[in-house]
């Protein structure tokens, strides 16, 4: 996905995994909130229990909440104003193109741009150098966009 998005909107994108434990991000202190609202509930088995404890959570400057249409939430009826999202099956799309064997587990920094060789960092430190031959090597731009145009949504079966 991140690689199909650098060919198509972006020049480059760089992903950078913190150490584990190091990251205080804003995020981190809306999740705090949910998490101490979620403690005032008995018992949270649904879908729409979850949207009640997270509206509950801030009510004098809410959290959006968006519902993302899957297999597993297509019953959910949410309220009128919950917006919807259609998710793209990037894994069906790219799966036979990638890979098999991309040893990630110790990048700290990846680096997407525009041509097909994402490059990585070992460190938080060092610049993207190392290439990282994440499609098969008769996969093109021209593969990537034209499996774009038409893409999969998650809901198809």
């Amino acid at each position: 996905m991140l690689q199909s998005l650098a060919l198509t909107r972006f020049e480059t994108m760089e992903v950078v995994f913190p150490i584990v434990g190091h990251s205080y991000m804003p995020i981190d202190r809306s999740f705090a909130i949910i998490e101490k609202s979620k403690k005032k509930e008995d018992k949270i088995t649904t879908p729409e229990a979850w949207t009640r404890v997270v509206r509950k959570a801030r009510p004098s400057q809410p959290f959006e909440i968006v519902h993302v249409e899957h297999p597993l939430t297509n019953d959910l009826r949410p309220e009128n104003e919950t917006t919807i999202l259609r998710i793209i099956d990037y894994k069906r799309i790219f799966e036979p193109m990638l890979n098999n064997r991309l040893f990630l587990q110790q990048a700290r920094k990846i680096m997407f741009s525009r041509n097909l060789t994402p490059l990585m960092s070992q460190s938080l430190l060092t610049e993207c150098e190392t290439p990282i031959p994440l499609f098969k090597e008769e996969v093109t731009i021209r593969n990537i966009t034209e499996a774009m145009i038409d893409p999969p949504w998650l809901m198809k079966k």
